[in-house]
């Protein structure tokens, strides 16, 4: 099995634009740039929602005011920018917004912890609806599925509840129930083809626990550089972000503090130990102690 791909959340923020779209979901990190259009909407048609939403009616509760007039607003301005945007196209497609507005953001806060889109009780219909006060995007559930799957867990709560009770009365009663097994009971409540936010294909690589800054330097021509690196990666792993500085990079020899790196080996366990942690809870400058790794030439030139 091969080793994830790990990213820094600097190299996923950049990534936010339609075409060009990454955003983090349970610490994975998703390319959406390839997800199959949907019907778009012209500018125009999207000026004229900008002009509805920015008018924000007085909600049945008060204390909900403000943090609608909030969302409200948010989107309003998004769209204003993406509309201006693609004036020159005239074509915007509309479920995208919502996932270009937390383009290289984390998205965590959509989903449930099983992953599925969070729902709640619509306050106008009073009905189980998606919780998306950023519009709609790609796959979102219909009303009718959120209250599908809604109803199907809370049965299913039912039966795991009465399935325990019954096995712990035969417990009491010292009877054998061999067949008993509470993990035959089905927690697949989504059938139909996967959503984006399922489907591995678009999954590109794992967010780091941790990045960390290191300086990088060429001891045959005494330039320096400073790399921001997932502290799970592997010293050849670091290499490779460092061939865009030196095409040649393969052909030196790593070392810190005089001694030859373990270049299948990360710098944690390479002894390059994190003090960003401990420099905080000391009040101290972080900058002042990132690590330095030395490049030596081995004078044997590798294919660029």
């Amino acid at each position: 099995m091969s080793r994830p791909k790990y990213f820094t959340r600097r190299e996923v923020s950049i990534h936010n634009q339609e075409g060009d779209l990454w955003v983090i979901l349970f610490q994975k990190v998703l390319d959406l740039s390839s997800l199959p259009p949907k019907p778009a909407v012209t500018s125009k048609d999207i000026e004229e929602d900008v002009r509805i939403d920015c008018f924000v009616e007085p909600p049945s509760v008060a204390v909900d005011v403000e943090e609608d007039a909030r969302i409200d607003c948010f989107v309003a301005d998004f769209e204003d920018n993406q509309s201006q945007k693609s004036l020159t196209t005239g074509v915007v497609q509309d479920d995208m917004f919502a996932l270009l507005a937390f383009g290289g953001k984390d998205i965590d806060h959509l989903f449930d912890a099983d992953g599925q889109v969070k729902f709640h009780i619509n306050p106008e219909t009073q009905q189980i609806d998606t919780f998306s006060p950023f519009r709609k995007f790609i796959d979102m559930p219909t009303q009718e599925r959120v209250e599908e799957i809604y109803l199907k867990k809370q049965l299913q709560d039912k039966i795991m509840v009465n399935k325990i009770m019954e096995r712990f009365d035969l417990q009491r009663l010292n009877k054998d129930n061999s067949n008993f097994n509470a993990t035959k009971v089905s927690k697949d409540v989504d059938s139909g083809p996967l959503p984006w936010w399922k489907d591995e294909k678009y999954v590109i690589g794992l967010l780091t626990a941790k990045s960390r800054w290191i300086r990088i330097r060429n001891m045959l021509t005494h330039k320096s550089i400073v790399l921001e690196v997932c502290s799970e990666e592997t010293i050849d792993e670091i290499l490779l972000r460092y061939l865009k500085f030196n095409n040649h990079a393969r052909s030196y020899t790593w070392k810190h503090h005089g001694q030859n790196l373990l270049m299948s080996e990360t710098l944690e366990t390479n002894g390059i130990h994190d003090v960003g942690l401990k420099a905080e809870k000391l009040r101290i400058n972080d900058d002042d102690y990132i690590p330095t790794l030395d490049l030596y030439f081995n004078d044997d030139l590798t294919e660029a």
